[in-house]
């Protein structure tokens, strides 16, 4: 018996067998997409397109490419008198079978369903050959991604540190600080060996050549560091907010496009399950046109939390955060407005700022409101250190409905005609959107493209439009119409 190789793909199950003459060395496969680029050096490719799905003859010497090691090994490549296939039609979602003639003919054959009576005089072969064959998954794990940190000086990574050793994603190969102190800290703190420090990010490119940097510096360095890794070709996530002006956010899309990177922002609130549940609601028409959004983000205070000490001191620097809860929490309701609202800039932003706590905070402000204007919606944010708790929620108001986010995974909503609202729970998030590093090793191997979410640059960069013009309307007191951007 010959065995059978199974494949897994994204939204896709196939089931073949493929064979090898032992005399012509000719082997038949179905091929679809990525499936055929498996065929290495081929001698020559010969296909014939069927409604439903390609074939493909190919004559090799290098034995029969797609079979698993185990099965290359063995040696047991003789072709039999007819092959079935089975395979699940992606256009369809038929379940589809096949006979094809021996495998011995430079013939092409089409693919056709059988009818009922072979079909059921198929299925006890087939049955069988999945019984006691080896079936194999073709899905490869991919290689980690290889990611170097910049930067210890955001508290966010300890958080990060401490989840990373669960993951399989990406592999840790280098660590930039030079703050000799501050890396002797995590060093001990996470048990990190301490040859992955370096303390310029040439010298971990050199020795490693990272595929993307995380960065966590503060936010008034990330212009800096992402055109450096545009230098060298180097993709780059950042903690929010991307930066801290829309000079430097243009600065940044035109040292990535002109280098071809990946540009990214990680927002803890982007792999909340409730938050893509709003955004679902919103595509499926149940709360009808959005009217009205207000969003809370905020804690008690850096200070107040006890932050550590260097995050706390460019945290309350104006220079070095562009501002202090205006920026640090009003990125959050910018970023889920502006996917909210598919990708749209508001027409106007009118914000204040002030500062509750001046003994704590004397440079920047701690409690902030920011009021959007889009043409028949409105959204206000409203961030801040001075919270009596720590919150990251949002209610969403529209013409036939509202829901309220609770939490990372529930929701409060009520429909036009409901008596009273309902609490229910959202979907889990489906990898790889479920986390930053699935979601990075995602964008990297070429399987998801960063447009138009939480994420990635085009969104980001109407965040920083509406943080821009927010800093600048407490300044002036004015409300600040916003402008398109330049183009690309």
């Amino acid at each position: 018996m010959i065995p059978l190789e199974a494949t897994i793909r994204l939204r896709r199950v196939a089931i073949r067998r493929p064979a090898q003459c032992a005399t012509c060395r000719s082997i038949v496969i179905p091929t679809r997409g990525t499936i055929h680029k498996k065929i290495c050096n081929p001698q020559q490719t010969r296909s014939a397109k069927s409604k439903d799905l390609q074939f493909a003859s190919v004559s090799t010497k290098t034995g029969c490419p797609i079979l698993s090691r185990r099965l290359r090994k063995d040696g047991n490549h003789k072709a039999q008198s007819a092959l079935v296939i089975l395979m699940l039609n992606e256009m369809s979602g038929e379940i589809c079978f096949s006979r094809h003639p021996p495998l011995n003919s430079e013939k092409q054959y089409n693919h056709r369903g059988i009818d009922t009576m072979r079909l059921l005089k198929s299925l006890p072969a087939l049955v069988a050959c999945l019984l006691f064959s080896s079936i194999s998954f073709a899905q490869t794990p991919s290689a980690p991604i290889r990611v170097a940190i910049v930067g210890l000086e955001h508290g966010h990574i300890g958080g990060f540190l401490h989840e990373f050793p669960r993951q399989h994603e990406v592999e840790l190969v280098g660590i930039v600080e030079t703050d000799k102190a501050l890396a002797a800290r995590y060093q001990q703190q996470f048990h990190l060996d301490p040859g992955l420090f370096y303390s310029t990010l040439d010298e971990v490119v050199a020795a490693h050549h990272p595929q993307a940097l995380l960065v966590y510096t503060s936010v008034g360095r990330h212009r800096q560091v992402i055109e450096q890794a545009a230098q060298h070709g180097i993709s780059v996530m950042v903690e929010k907010p991307l930066t801290i002006s829309l000079d430097d956010a243009l600065a940044i899309r035109r040292a990535a496009n002109v280098h071809h990177i990946q540009v990214l922002v990680n927002y803890e609130t982007t792999w909340y399950a409730s938050n893509r549940a709003v955004y679902d609601l919103i595509n499926e028409g149940k709360l009808g046109d959005v009217r009205r959004v207000v969003v809370h983000d905020g804690h008690e205070g850096p200070a107040e939390i006890h932050v550590q000490p260097e995050f706390l001191k460019w945290l309350t620097d104006p220079v070095l955060n562009g501002a202090g809860a205006l920026y640090d929490f009003g990125c959050y309701g910018a970023d889920l407005m502006t996917w909210w609202m598919h990708g749209k800039a508001p027409i106007s932003v009118t914000a204040i700022a002030q500062t509750d706590k001046p003994e704590t905070y004397a440079r920047v402000d701690d409690d902030a409101t920011i009021i959007l204007q889009y043409p028949g919606a409105q959204a206000v944010l409203m961030p801040s250190w001075a919270w009596t708790f720590a919150r990251k929620d949002s209610e969403i108001y529209g013409s036939k409905g509202y829901a309220i986010t609770e939490k990372l995974d529930r929701l409060r909503v009520r429909y036009v005609g409901d008596k009273e609202e309902a609490d229910i729970a959202a979907q889990p998030l489906a990898p790889p959107q479920d986390s930053s590093l699935h979601y990075l090793a995602a964008v990297l191997n070429g399987t998801l493209k960063p447009e138009g979410d939480l994420t990635s640059l085009d969104t980001n960069m109407i965040v920083m439009q509406i943080l821009d013009a927010a800093r600048e309307s407490v300044r002036t007191g004015r409300t600040v119409k916003l402008k398109p951007l330049p183009p690309e």
